[in-house]
């Protein structure tokens, strides 16, 4: 396992489907490398809320350690970057919030808890291989 362990500072960078990610997460993921990495970053934003996030729609600091990162892409399969990049423009839209762009964290996760709801949510996420791992499509789906 590659030493993952950081200590962060100033903005972190967030694609904005992971702003879903984070709130879902039950420690699987696609290495150990990956889950060790995404355990440290929701940590790191669940004690301090304030932190600033910076929304993209391409590899952020989360990806680091995915295997199917490569030169800024995601290349789980053919079509997975394009794939994934329409699920942050939805975020984005949903949330009303502009990619390259600064907010804090608790700001991010008002607006999720304001805008986000189950159908949104399966818009979003329909096509993610983790969604019946995912706590937030679980919490969402026996709310509805």
């Amino acid at each position: 396992m590659k030493n993952t362990s950081k200590e962060f500072s100033g903005t972190i960078r967030i694609r904005a489907h992971h702003i879903l990610c984070i709130q879902g997460f039950k420690g699987y993921g696609y290495s150990e490398d990956f889950v060790h990495n995404m355990t440290e970053i929701i940590d790191y934003l669940e004690t301090n809320h304030s932190i600033v996030v910076e929304t993209i729609k391409s590899t952020d600091d989360i990806c680091l350690y995915c295997p199917h990162s490569k030169k800024g892409q995601c290349h789980e399969s053919k079509d997975s970057d394009k794939r994934i990049t329409a699920m942050d423009q939805k975020v984005i839209e949903y949330l009303g919030i502009h990619d390259n762009n600064t907010y804090s964290y608790n700001h991010l996760l008002k607006l999720l808890h304001e805008k986000i709801d189950f159908l949104k949510l399966k818009d979003i996420c329909g096509d993610c291989s983790w969604i019946e791992n995912c706590n937030l499509y679980l919490k969402l789906n026996n709310n509805k």
